[in-house]
């Protein structure tokens, strides 16, 4: 599946939720929230360290 803005991805690592905004050959730009540093973060990262998060299906289960 390709990535797109607006989709939520994670780090295969784990880490916070984060937010596409571009796409760049190979790379993501994303941005977050980091609640330790109180800021929005953006970082460029490699199209395969990360997984997308379907969000549509926490809200499914939360309706149940």
């Amino acid at each position: 599946m390709a990535l797109v803005p607006g989709d939520v991805v994670q780090l295969k690592s784990g880490g916070p939720l984060m937010t596409v905004v571009a796409l760049e050959k190979t790379d993501v730009r994303c941005i977050w929230h980091s609640q330790s540093a109180e800021a929005l973060c953006s970082a460029l990262i490699p199209a395969a360290a990360l997984d997308h998060i379907d969000l549509a299906d926490d809200e499914d289960e939360d309706e149940d």
